[in-house]
């Protein structure tokens, strides 16, 4: 039998309640007032300070304090936003095992035989592209091919995944399914972004600029998801590099009037 949600967290609704779209962001899990005696089944959309959001199944979206929550559910939030307690997908486990200023031979060696990591050195085409394009994973059954950026000394400065180019009239279809499947892997190596945002209108993407709409600063890198342009369609992108932009001046436009305190709607990078 299902109980209705509790009371008291209703009351505490910041906002109304609105419907997301059916795509998840996380897990539906059962969640327990702190007294134990309501529940509901629900998945986590996003921790603010010292609130949370979570969306019902029903697709009602509640933004309330998590001290209404079970002590159980409120840690589960903090291992969440922390990214500990958490299984690395594969293709994150094999980026964090790369470290920044290997040579190409350290990264081939790192990515043989890794788990959920396909593919090898092709010698004909190495000589031509290096290792981009050599070795591949699959995340939600989306393939997303591997890329490096090595400096003048071959150090390897930037890693990054890339899946194959969707048709610009799929943005909110076959994309946006990748891209959003893409963001609840990463969440569950990497806890909640430090920022994030939703997808930008397509006339806001051009050929010379990545997108990224959500980002993650850690103590040894930063890591971006978001999107591009490439080969006349546009590409689902994760980088992972030594530098965080979080670190310098981001600009983040502001949807509205411009003067602040907007929803960031897309960060340059």
């Amino acid at each position: 039998m299902k109980h209705k949600w509790m009371g008291k967290i209703v009351s505490a609704v910041v906002g109304s309640a609105v419907l997301f779209p059916a795509l998840s962001f996380g897990e539906v899990r059962e969640w327990k007032s702190a007294d134990g005696t309501k529940t509901i089944r629900g998945e986590l959309v996003k921790q603010e300070g010292e609130n949370v959001v979570l969306k019902r199944e029903d697709g009602k979206v509640f933004d309330f304090p998590r001290d209404l929550l079970s002590e159980e559910d409120q840690n589960f939030l903090k291992q969440a936003a922390s990214g500990a307690g958490g299984t690395s997908p594969n293709f994150l486990a094999a980026i964090n095992k790369l470290e920044f200023g290997q040579t190409p031979e350290q990264v081939t060696e790192v990515l043989k035989g890794a788990p959920g990591v396909e593919g090898g050195v092709n010698k004909f085409f190495e000589a031509r592209m290096g290792l981009n394009g050599m070795y591949f994973t699959t995340v939600a059954g989306v393939r997303y091919d591997f890329f490096f950026e090595f400096d003048d000394k071959s150090k390897l400065t930037e890693i990054s995944l890339r899946s194959s180019p969707y048709d610009e009239g799929e943005l909110r279809g076959k994309f946006q399914a990748a891209w959003r499947n893409m963001r609840t892997e990463i969440r569950k190596g990497l806890g909640a972004p430090a920022i994030t945002t939703e997808l930008p209108p397509l006339k806001e993407i051009d050929d010379n600029t990545g997108r990224s709409t959500d980002i993650w600063d850690t103590p040894s890198r930063g890591y971006y998801l978001g999107l591009g342009k490439a080969d006349g369609g546009i590409t689902c992108n994760f980088r992972s590099r030594r530098e965080s932009y979080l670190k310098d001046a981001i600009e983040v436009k502001d949807k509205g009037t411009g003067k602040g305190g907007g929803v960031p709607s897309v960060i340059d990078l």
